[in-house]
């Protein structure tokens, strides 16, 4: 142990350390802020009928999701630095010479990353469900109306649970940094979009065999409200083959579109009639 730390370059890890915090910070608030800002506030009326629950959060949740996140923040920037450190010392399989494994591994890694992400994910799911371990997960649950900033709003645990696929994959086999950030940034977008409880996929989606593979805001919306079912992350194929799928879910995923189209043929209606 000593060895290892006498190794580590502390005059420059601290200040990388540093610039990842405020990194993380100002990326994910932006990005999360953002994603808010248009939905919720300057596209309110506009996307109202897409909502999967037609109800807000309270500004004291967002506010409780917002400090919970920048928590999550720091935990995120210590492991990641603890990932850069070990890749400093040479004991991940962290590569950059792109030509190294080609085009077709790197593609393969990055698909690779994501489904065995959404295998990680099911199963730790699953267990910070079990009794013991779910006041640990409680206060992402605590958030029954998700929005955007639910995505990262995980008790310190969680937090540390949660990245820890990520120096598990860069340990298990070897990944490009660009593919890592491929995979982070997917990361961020799809837990932005199911969290933020709008519908934008189409009709009929969920009973293709295909495409109803995927998750849905829908699917993880009925996973904070009724907490026992869809725990599945990109994918509902682990909960399908396991029976935790919420039995009603595609037909709820319909009556969220006919609502949307219901409502907005009610929007359009006095339109028509104004101009004939």
């Amino acid at each position: 142990m000593y060895d290892f730390l006498s190794r580590v370059e502390w005059a420059v890890v601290i200040p990388i350390y540093i610039i990842l915090i405020l990194t993380a910070q100002i990326r994910y608030g932006l990005m999360a802020g953002l994603v808010y800002f248009v939905s919720s506030i300057w596209k309110r009326e506009a996307w109202f009928r897409f909502r999967v629950y037609q109800t807000y959060a309270k500004k004291a949740q967002i506010k409780s999701e917002i400090k919970w996140s920048l928590v999550t923040g720091v935990i995120f920037s210590t492991m990641e630095m603890g990932v850069i450190v070990c890749n400093y010392l040479g004991i991940t399989q962290i590569y950059t010479d792109f030509s190294e494994y080609g085009i077709f591994y790197f593609i393969f890694s990055v698909i690779a990353m994501i489904v065995l992400h959404d295998a990680y994910f099911y199963w730790t799911h699953r267990l910070l469900h079990w009794k013991p371990l779910y006041k640990i997960h409680k206060i992402h649950h605590d958030s029954v109306v998700t929005t955007a900033f639910t995505s990262f709003n995980f008790h310190p645990i969680e937090a540390v649970v949660q990245f820890s696929i990520l120096p598990i994959l860069m340990f298990l086999f070897p990944v490009h940094w660009l593919s890592i950030t491929l995979f982070l940034f997917y990361m961020v977008i799809f837990n932005l979009s199911v969290h933020n409880s709008y519908e934008f996929y189409p009709k009929g989606m969920v009973r293709n065999k295909v495409f109803g593979q995927l998750s849905t805001p829908t699917h993880h919306s009925l996973h904070h409200k009724r907490v026992n079912c869809n725990y599945g992350l990109y994918f509902t194929y682990w909960d399908r083959l396991f029976g935790t799928l919420h039995p009603e879910y595609e037909e709820i995923f319909e009556s969220v579109k006919d609502r949307a189209e219901e409502i907005k043929l009610s929007m359009d209606q006095p339109q028509k009639e104004a101009m004939s």
